[in-house]
């Protein structure tokens, strides 16, 4: 995984304060963020919001564990972006290398560790209305 340097990140993220922006967010691309990764955008987490102009800080970085999970809320992390996509049981034709449920545990577990949750889907995307209506109702 490549992410910009501490010192790149912490930047854009006093630029926005500067720029009055209410939330910073630092996204990857891939299944998770773990090891070394996961220490290095803790650290810089831990150093926007420690800045005396921050914005809060969002992060969209895949699955997570409990573990993980809390070890970005103790860097200062404030909320955490994670898709649901669809509806339960729309999944699988969207979706074939992990389970629905997988997705929807990572957003229970963010919540429990006190973290705000941003959380949404795609519609559209064959399952028709009463598919969406049943992701909208939260199944």
């Amino acid at each position: 995984m490549a992410l910009g340097e501490n010192k790149e990140i912490i930047a854009k993220a006093a630029e926005a304060g500067r720029n009055q922006a209410h939330n910073f967010g630092i996204v990857t691309s891939g299944v998770t963020v773990k090891g070394e990764a996961l220490e290095h955008v803790c650290m810089a987490i831990s150093e926007i919001a420690e800045a005396p102009v921050s914005p809060g800080v969002c992060a969209s970085f895949g699955r997570m564990n409990r573990e993980q999970l809390e070890e970005l809320k103790a860097a200062g992390l404030e909320r955490y972006h994670h898709n649901l996509e669809t509806a339960e049981n729309f999944y699988p034709m969207v979706c074939t290398t992990h389970g629905w449920v997988r997705r929807l545990e990572t957003v229970q577990i963010a919540l429990e560790v006190g973290l705000k949750v941003c959380s949404g889907g795609l519609f559209g995307l064959g399952e028709g209305l009463a598919g969406a209506g049943r992701f909208g109702a939260g199944a």
